[in-house]
């Protein structure tokens, strides 16, 4: 969670400067995707931070 809080820190700096987002891509874990997280995900996007998941699929 910091580590993103950080990150999302980062990206506001990133966007205001050069109106660029920041876009970090993550597996699908659990902790990735928990409640707490989620919570801050609408607020990280306003910052300029995305966050995507790779997905698994299997034949």
């Amino acid at each position: 969670m910091q580590l993103l809080q950080w990150q999302a820190h980062l990206a506001q700096q990133r966007l205001e400067q050069t109106a660029q987002i920041t876009v970090i891509i993550q597996d699908g874990a659990s902790f990735h995707r928990s409640k707490i997280v989620q919570q801050h995900w609408q607020r990280w996007q306003q910052q300029g931070l995305y966050i995507f998941f790779l997905l698994a699929i299997f034949a």
